[in-house]
């Protein structure tokens, strides 16, 4: 495994750019891993078996669930932890913890799409809620983005539930634009709800940070 900081990618970037024929550089999801990578406020890293504990104890809160797919458990026992951390092991770089001052507090990831799709990956992320509103998951989802574009991956995506202002605005503070509004499209918590699609491309994305 490798390190890169958010001050090696920026420095990176016009060189990167210049040297980058768009159509010969793009990446194919099924080829792109995550390496652990390093900001202010946040470190990502590969996960660990010693994870468990605080993966189970921030997972297990409603208010992280509430915002998650069903594929998240709950309650999310201390296996889940373990299988999900052992499923990270023998597969990395696709899903990455979020730490802070070596704590662990949250994950995030990157999901390959697949057939005529197979140039775009969907972000995935969450925190616990105790370090919710510190700009971590900005930074977080910040360093996912401009290493994954940087490396050639042409679209990346998300979907947020409507009640999730917070992950929206994370998202437009990275560059996404909201795409769509799936109405009504979720069944979470006990009642309907609806998805918005957020998008960034990679053109877009690097001609706005050189700008």
């Amino acid at each position: 495994s490798f390190s890169i900081s958010c001050y090696t990618l920026r420095n990176f970037f016009h060189f990167t750019l210049a040297n980058m024929a768009t159509k010969n550089s793009l990446m194919e999801a099924k080829n792109f891993l995550l390496p652990r990578l390093e900001g202010k406020r946040c470190i990502l890293r590969p996960l660990k078996e010693e994870d468990a504990p605080a993966l189970q104890k921030l997972a297990n809160e409603r208010d992280v669930w509430r915002n998650l797919t069903d594929q998240f458990p709950s309650p999310y026992s201390i296996s889940d932890a373990v299988w999900f951390i052992g499923k990270n092991v023998d597969n990395p770089g696709h899903d990455l913890a979020i730490t802070v001052n070596k704590k662990f507090v949250g994950c995030i990831g990157l999901v390959a799409q697949k057939d005529v799709q197979r140039h775009t990956f969907e972000i995935g992320y969450w925190i616990g809620r105790k370090y919710w509103g510190r700009g971590i998951a900005s930074e977080a989802v910040k360093l996912v983005t401009e290493y994954a574009f940087l490396a050639g991956v042409h679209r990346i995506f998300g979907n947020v539930f409507a009640w999730n202002s917070s992950s929206s605005r994370v998202l437009e503070k990275n560059g996404f634009r909201q795409e769509a509004i799936h109405r009504k499209s979720a069944f979470k918590d006990g009642r309907f709800v609806d998805e918005l699609v957020y998008a960034c491309l990679r053109d877009d994305y690097l001609k706005t940070n050189l700008s």
